[in-house]
This record gives structure tokens, sequence and C-alpha cells, in this order.
């Protein structure tokens, strides 16, 4: 950014999306009940779904695939939130929140 260059702002940009939507754990997360229009019905069905993956905010390791592992370690919050700031999308605070509150359940 001090550079003033686009090009290297850009990937920056990129590099910051590549790791919060591709090296981040996403899916499944938990069920959440929003309360439908019958009440007792929604919330017996709610009660049967599968609980989301406990990973659900870890990052993943590198290979030649990027599903090979998980690994803690692999992060870059202040890149997302970085990103956050200079762009205003929201995706960024998401995932560094996502992230901190699976850290702050270890």
């Amino acid at each position: 950014m001090r550079t003033g260059d686009r090009d290297l702002y850009l990937q920056g940009e990129a590099m910051s999306r590549i790791t919060m939507d591709v090296d981040q754990i996403h899916w499944p997360k938990d069920p959440v009940y929003t309360g439908e229009s019958n009440p007792a019905l929604d919330y017996l069905k709610f009660l049967k779904k599968p609980k989301g993956s406990p990973y659900v905010g870890m990052g993943r390791r590198h290979e030649d695939q990027h599903w090979v592992a998980q690994l803690s370690a692999h992060v870059w919050v202040s890149g997302w939130i970085t990103s956050y700031f200079l762009t205003g999308d929201q995706r960024g605070l998401e995932v560094a929140e996502l992230t901190g509150e699976q850290y702050l359940k270890r």
C-alpha cells in the first residue's frame, strides 16, 4: 500500500480472499433454531438435526489439495481485518470473528 502500486494491492486482496474462503473450514455449522410458524414441530425437527463440525473456524494445511488436513496455526486474521478496513467487505470481519470464536473454545 505504501508504494501506491495497484497491482500489489490487488495481489494482497486476492491473497486475503483465498485464505478466508478456501483455507478456512466454514461448513457445517451448528444448526440454528429460528422459530418458524409451528414452534412445537419445528423445534422437534431442530433437535434431530446433526451437530456441525467442531472444526469450523480452523485453517487448512496446504498440500497438492487444500483439504488435506486441519492446521490450527494456518490463519491470517490480521490480513482479513485489514482487508475489511480497506474494502468495507464484511466477509473479512466475519471470518476473523469465526476464527476467534473457534480459538476461544479451545
